[in-house]
């Protein structure tokens, strides 16, 4: 489930919507919310929050990396030039590679 909270294009939803479903397949997202506002340096910026389900595999942290350049490159594409910034909740007991 995506939801918009404020101040994004539906061209932008439409990006980091399938950039999530393509990046984390065979993860359950439970949640992903979107949002706009200034981060700590006072920059516009694209705030997506991800909340996963819990998985029996351990999370690949690349996978974090990954769709951060990939929402990125592709609100970029179409002409989004605010930032975003990416934030992965996990499910409680989720086990993540390399920690």
């Amino acid at each position: 489930m995506v939801q918009v909270i404020a101040g994004v294009s539906p061209a932008a939803e439409d990006v980091i919507r399938r950039a999530v479903a393509e990046t984390l397949v065979g993860i359950p997202v439970d949640e992903c919310k979107i949002s706009t506002g200034l981060d700590y340096m006072d920059e516009e910026t694209i705030f997506v929050e991800v909340r996963l389900g819990l998985v029996a595999q351990p999370f690949d942290s690349e996978l974090d990396t990954k769709l951060s350049v990939k929402i990125h490159q592709r609100l970029y594409d179409i002409g989004e030039h605010r930032m975003p910034d990416l934030n992965i909740e996990f499910a409680d007991g989720q086990k993540i590679m390399g920690w």
